[in-house]
């Protein structure tokens, strides 16, 4: 029972996780001010871990939260300042591709650092996942211009914006590994409270105001869902966690969370998608379906 749980709570994760990733796209297409939507994801994250926190009854005083929240809140601040300033610079779809190959860093740490192994057919299913994933970027990148991304600084900033989204996600297996027992939501207040203290310090190095003007209603909204959705995304990913294996649950949570964002895209956006999507579709299902059994 404990595995059909973690099996749903990944798939929220990866549900969450994709919404989270289409407001990414739609910050872009509303041209929000970076600095503003900064400031409001994490003053919402903070709000939003603190109101989970009350209604779950959780304790907001935790000393691991509070260790590992703080670091969690730097590094996701700079995979944020990162990701928002490559995808003003470069191509929308090569961002996208590189970005995924952030679900490398936990996989690995979970094989690595935790000595994870995975065993047949979860074998095949992580090789599915991963292949899809490879054929969900070419897909994207096809029809793409060389000069996708302008110049060798972009690029590095790119590269930095995957593996710091990568670091941030290893925080979760950490904290599930070290503080089953205490609350979940006080490590993403402490998160939030670290996000919020680094995106003033960012944006005062830029002498801008904090809030250069009234933002709109729809970048609050943004805002608040992408916080929200920040959130749950890794609170899902802690539960699963408890009772599942990182180097299975990240790449199940990942090609989750691409699988939904493409068939959104497709609803929402109606952005039509290549052969090479299809066949990443196919190989996505064939995985989750094969890492489920294994799990379950």
């Amino acid at each position: 029972m404990s595995d059909i749980k973690s099996l749903i709570y990944i798939f929220c994760s990866g549900l969450a996780g994709a919404i989270y990733g289409i407001s990414y796209k739609l910050r872009q297409r509303r041209g929000y001010s970076m600095e503003s939507m900064l400031f409001l994801f994490a003053l919402f994250s903070t709000v939003f871990s603190a109101i989970f926190s009350v209604l779950f009854r959780q304790p907001l005083c935790s000393p691991t939260a509070l260790l590992l929240g703080l670091p969690y809140g730097l590094v996701m601040m700079a995979s944020l300042i990162l990701y928002f300033t490559v995808t003003e610079r470069a191509r929308l779809n090569i961002t996208w591709m590189v970005i995924q190959l952030s679900v490398l860093v936990p996989f690995s740490i979970s094989l690595i650092v935790y000595g994870e192994r995975v065993e047949p057919p979860a074998i095949y299913g992580l090789v599915c996942i991963f292949v899809s994933l490879l054929t969900f970027g070419i897909g994207r990148l096809r029809g793409t211009s060389p000069s996708s991304v302008p110049d060798r600084r972009t690029g590095y900033m790119l590269l930095l914006a995957s593996v710091s989204t990568g670091l941030a996600m290893s925080f979760t297996k950490f904290y599930a590994a070290f503080a089953q027992e205490e609350g979940i939501f006080a490590l993403f207040f402490y998160r939030g409270l670290s996000m919020v203290t680094a995106a003033v310090i960012f944006i005062k190095l830029r002498s801008k105001p904090v809030v250069q003007h009234r933002p709109p209603r729809g970048q609050f909204i943004l805002s608040a869902v992408m916080s929200l959705c920040a959130v749950l995304l890794g609170a899902f990913i802690i539960l699963a966690l408890q009772d599942t294996s990182g180097s299975v649950a990240f790449p199940l949570r990942g090609v989750i969370n691409v699988l939904t964002v493409f068939f959104l895209s497709f609803l929402l956006f109606g952005e039509r998608f290549t052969l090479l999507e299809g066949l990443g579709s196919v190989f996505a299902i064939g995985g989750i379906a094969l890492v489920s059994a294994s799990v379950a």
